[in-house]
């Protein structure tokens, strides 16, 4: 059974939205005690008890889904930023195009989900390399489009550079190709 490009672009946003909530959870953004333990593609992950929070995430992710399917994502920040709204860290996860790639098997799909978790297991080990941030951090989600759409419902700007020298650390790397 072949998997279908909404079936895919359902699994890329789990993954995205388990994420988000990941990476705000390791480094601290929330109290850990609005932060469930769950699991996924066989590997715990921590995901937000917290209403507005959880609304956030998913209203973000609902819209990331749809440049997904029009082929128009190019990558999904999730910006760390500081009080002042000063990106201090950023995590990118790059979008594969939809367009002319064949859908993978289902059998293909235990070793897609192998690997998605992988991602979240290297990314338990690289935080603890990382400095701790600044007190008052929030962060924010940014989509990068392939092109540029003027007929996008989001609003369109350049993500601003850090200001500080970037230390670039590779979490995982997945080729979702049959």
């Amino acid at each position: 059974m072949e998997l279908s490009q909404d079936d895919i672009a359902d699994i890329f946003c789990e993954f995205i939205e388990a994420a988000i909530h990941y990476v705000i959870y390791i480094r601290g953004l929330y109290p850990a005690d609005i932060f469930a333990r769950a699991r996924l593609y066989e590997t715990p992950v921590r995901v937000s008890r917290h209403p507005e929070l959880n609304s956030y995430i998913s209203s973000a992710v609902e819209g990331i889904r749809k440049w997904y399917l029009e082929g128009m994502l190019g990558n999904v920040i999730v910006e760390i930023q500081d009080e002042y709204g000063e990106p201090v860290e950023r995590y990118r996860i790059e979008a594969m195009a939809l367009e002319g790639t064949p859908p993978p098997s289902s059998a293909h799909l235990r070793t897609i989900y192998s690997r998605l978790g992988d991602f979240f297991l290297k990314l338990a080990v690289v935080h603890h390399s990382l400095p701790p941030l600044p007190h008052g951090c929030t962060f924010t989600v940014l989509v990068v489009a392939r092109e540029p759409s003027p007929s996008r419902e989001w609003v369109h700007t350049t993500a601003p550079p850090m200001r500080t020298r970037a230390c670039v650390t590779p979490v995982k790397s997945l080729t979702a190709h049959g």
